[in-house]
Order: C-alpha cells, then sequence, then structure tokens
C-alpha cells in the first residue's frame, strides 16, 4: 500500500465512516493521461528524499542486496516495464511494507523476520509491485481531479508529512469534505483486491507459491486475534477482511502450478538480521547453537553463519573465523560467505586481505551499492583516502542517487584536503536526504574557496540555482 493510501485510511478512520460493499472493477491504466511516468519517478524521487530525512534506512550489504535481487526476480515478471524498481529496506521492528510512485518500495525488517518463508515475502514484494504497476496513486490523482492541481498538491504533500507527523498530514486535508476522504478509502479498497489479484498472478509467473499471499495475512491476523494484541502495522495500512482473504485464495488456487524452492539466502538475510537487531550477541550466538543442536532447521549452514556472525559482533573473531571457513569450504561462491570472511579480516585488523576480499567482491558485482559502500568504508578505515575517492566517484556515474556514497565521498575528500569538492558532495548527501537548505549552504561554502576551478565554479552554481528554485515552496505548489 502506498503511503497516500494509508493516510487517507488514517484519516478516515478518525472521520469515523466506514467504508460500504465493493465490486473489484477492471481499471486498466488510462491514467498515464494525468500523470506521466516520468511525473510518477519525480514525485517518487521527491518522497524518497523526504522518508530517507524521517526514517532508519538499514545499511547492510547482505540484506539490502538480498531484497533488491528477490524483488527484481519478481519484477522481471511484470507486464509493466516502464519502471526501474528500488527496494530499500527500514529498520524498524513493526511488520509492514509500502509503496510509492516511480517504483520505490521500502520493507521493514520486521516484516522479513515474521516471513515463515521465501514465498511469503516474495507475496508481499508482488503485491506493491501491483500497486505500482497498476498506478494507484496516478488513479487516485485522475478520479479526484474536480479538486484540480492544487487538490493533487495538497494530497501529494500529506503523503510526505505523514513521514513526520499524523497531524500535519491531517492538516494538509483539512480542507476537504468528509466525502471526499470516503471516496479515496473506497478506492483504497479497490486497489486492495486490484494488487492482490495482480500480485497473485506475478507470483506465479516467477515461479513462488500464490497461496503465500492469502496464507500469510491470515496468518498475522489470527496470531493478533489469539494472543489478544494490536494487528501488526501491515493490517492497519492495508485492511485485510475475510472476503478479501477468500478472494485471494480463490484466485491463488486457480494461478497453482510448479513452484521453485526457496533460496538460501532468504534464511542468511533473516540469520543476519537477528544479529544485527540484537544488543547481546553472545546470547544470539548461544540461540542459534541450540537450534543447531534440535537438528530441525531445513537449513542448518544458515544457523552457523548467524553463529558466525554474532560471535563476530561479541569480537570472538579466532572461533568465527573458523566456522567461516567451513562455510566457505562447502559452498565457496555465496556471497554471504565471501562478504563475512572481509568482514571477520576488517575485525581482526587485516587491513590488505580485508580490503582484497572486498575488492574482489565489488568486481564479481559492480552494480551493488552495498557493497561498494562497505569496501569505501574499509578503504577510509585503514587509510586509503585516495583510492576511496576513485572507488566513489566511478560508482556515482551511473548511480547518483545514493545519499550515503556522497557522505563517505565527502569524507575522502576532507581526509585528501579537497575541501571544495568536500562541500559539493556533502551539498548531495543533504540534498538525496531531503534537506536542501543545508545542501544550499554546503554549495555556498564551496563557492568561497579558492581550490575551486572556474569551470566547476560554473558548475556549482549552476547546482545552487537549481536547489534554490527547488527550495522555493510557493514554486513546489504552483508548478507541481
Amino acid at each position: 500500500m502506498t503511503l497516500l493510501f494509508a493516510l487517507v485510511g488514517l484519516l478516515g478512520a478518525a472521520a469515523g465512516h466506514a467504508a460500504g460493499p465493493l465490486d473489484l472493477p477492471e481499471m486498466g491504466s488510462s491514467s498515464s493521461t494525468v500523470l506521466s511516468a516520468e511525473q510518477e519517478r519525480q514525485i517518487g524521487e521527491s518522497a524518497m528524499r523526504s522518508l530517507r530525512s524521517a526514517l532508519r534506512l538499514l545499511d547492510d550489504p547482505v540484506v539490502e542486496s538480498y531484497v533488491q535481487n528477490l524483488g527484481d526476480r519478481l519484477a522481471a515478471y511484470a507486464n509493466e516495464t516502464t519502471y526501474q524498481f528500488t527496494f530499500f529496506v527500514v529498520d524498524d521492528p513493526s511488520i509492514n511494507a509500502f509503496a510509492m510512485p516511480g517504483g520505490y518500495i521500502g520493507v521493514h525488517v520486521g516484516l522479513i523476520l515474521a516471513a515463515e518463508s521465501e514465498h511469503e515475502l516474495a507475496a508481499v514484494l508482488a503485491h506493491e509491485i501491483a500497486h505500482v504497476t497498476q498506478r494507484h496513486i496516478a488513479r487516485q490523482v485522475e478520479r479526484q481531479n474536480r479538486m484540480g492541481l492544487p487538490g493533487a498538491a495538497a494530497i501529494l504533500a500529506a503523503m510526505v508529512l505523514s513521514q513526520y507527523s499524523p497531524q500535519a498530514a491531517q492538516a494538509a486535508l483539512a480542507t476537504y469534505t468528509a466525502g471526499s476522504i470516503q471516496m479515496a478509502i473506497n478506492h483504497t479498497r479497490a486497489h486492495e483486491y486490484e494488487a492482490d489479484r495482480v500480485g497473485i498472478q506475478l507470483l506465479a509467473r516467477a515461479g513462488f507459491d500464490p497461496e503465500a499471499m492469502p496464507a500469510f495475512f491470515e496468518r498475522l491476523q489470527r496470531h493478533a486475534r489469539l494472543h489478544g494484541s494490536a494487528p501488526p502495522e501491515i493490517l492497519s495500512t492495508h485492511p485485510v477482511h475475510a472476503s478479501r482473504i477468500a478472494d485471494a485464495r480463490h484466485r491463488a488456487e486457480e494461478q497453482r502450478g510448479e513452484t521453485r524452492e526457496e533460496s538460501v539466502a532468504f534464511h542468511l538475510a533473516q540469520a543476519r538480521l537477528r544479529v544485527l537487531l540484537s544488543r547481546e550477541p553472545r546470547a544470539v550466538a548461544a540461540d542459534f547453537q541450540r537450534e543447531l543442536a534440535a537438528d530441525n532447521h531445513g537449513h542448518p549452514e544458515t544457523l552457523r553463519y548467524g553463529r558466525a556472525l554474532a560471535l563476530l559482533e561479541a569480537r570472538e573473531v579466532a572461533a568465527a573465523q573458523t566456522l567461516v571457513a567451513g562455510l566457505l569450504e562447502e559452498s565457496p561462491d555465496q556471497l554471504e560467505y565471501l562478504l563475512l570472511k572481509a568482514e571477520v579480516e576488517k575485525t581482526a585488523g587485516h587491513a590488505e586481505r580485508s580490503a582484497e576480499s572486498y575488492r574482489e567482491l565489488v568486481e564479481l558485482y559492480p552494480g551493488n551499492v552495498a557493497l561498494t559502500r562497505a569496501y569505501a568504508s574499509t578503504l577510509m578505515e585503514f587509510g586509503r583516502a585516495g583510492e576511496a575517492r576513485t572507488l566513489l566517484r566511478d560508482h556515482l556515474r551511473y548511480n547518483e542517487a545514493d545519499a550515503q556514497l556522497y557522505h563517505l565521498l565527502a569524507r575522502a575528500h576532507s581526509e585528501l584536503g579537497e575541501a571544495a569538492a568536500a562541500h559539493q558532495a556533502m551539498a548531495e548527501h543533504y540534498y538525496l536526504n531531503g534537506n536542501v537548505h543545508r545542501a544550499v549552504e554546503q554549495l555556498r561554502q564551496a563557492l568561497r574557496r579558492d581550490d575551486l576551478g572556474a569551470h566547476e565554479r560554473a558548475r556549482v552554481n549552476a547546482r545552487l540555482e537549481n536547489m534554490e528554485l527547488e527550495s522555493n515552496p510557493r514554486r513546489q505548489v504552483s508548478n507541481p
């Protein structure tokens, strides 16, 4: 569900209006005449900048890479090929996921851990992909076009403001009637049914179990009911009713076919999250050991991986190193094991070996942003800022939307005494984190530096002009 739909659902509930019976219409994609794919992309990028400043996004090469790869596998079977999907992980223990226009899809770490199989996690991602490919926000704007562009701008502003405060989001829509909000809720329910239908088809095409979608939502709902607890966040933002589950189950039965085996990478990602989210790594290591002794896990190697990582976090480097060596002997090409080997070498203080291991991984996976961050951080830690600068510059040529890469680049420039370049990199870091005013100040500081050449000065001036234009809220409203 998009943030917009979560927002209007919240506002409608607060107003005390209940949605009426609903039949699922065939919706198509005629909204392209109202909101183009390029406009959706721009909206998504803008919302993403706000999210980076408001939410804690996970910075981990294993989990980030896994979720992006899983999402890419699903998106490859989507009918709509306009979008280049970006999947990211929110460091939040609640069970939730959301989609934004332009192909940005977020999943909480709590949801990854709650999934009992890769098929269940794939089901949630397929549902969110369907929200994007069916262009639900664009159609929302189309149906409410009687509000005009100011109304559309207010809704989109509320979508972003909801990340900061529900009260601020509610204020952004204060001028609209309960009837307008009620209309949005009804369409939201229709979108949920449609996202189920399209998502189930997507699961089947990609070789995942389509029945995982209704099963996962039903299990979460049953768990909350039996334990008397509040429902998981995903059931609040994605309203689930008995009729919807029944409809999804019927559609899943129609799509039943051969399913692929779940990947070991899913269990490795879960094991890694268990360690990363714990404040007591030795206790987690003991948990993994007990689970290994029980001998009832389908992938015991992932438990050994989790134990090795937990021991490394507890600074028991020798024990971790022994476990990693055994894992690599069994699966010498497994990315997660190779990365853990580099992490062990780094923790042990073996600078050259660690840097070489990271370099080999980046060469094997040249487009992997998370690996590039890890390699650059290692180079910086061992006093090799020049190499880090070259690595980051090369990577940013084809991935300009990663705020952390720019932050690392600013550090590298600073350590090399390149103040003007450091200010420019920090400007892009702030911009991508939604702080245009601080980005503007960084560019102004760059212009005050004597080490800024004429060509670069012209480029910085042009970038400054664009940022100052964007930071003008009146222009943003009049030209949404």
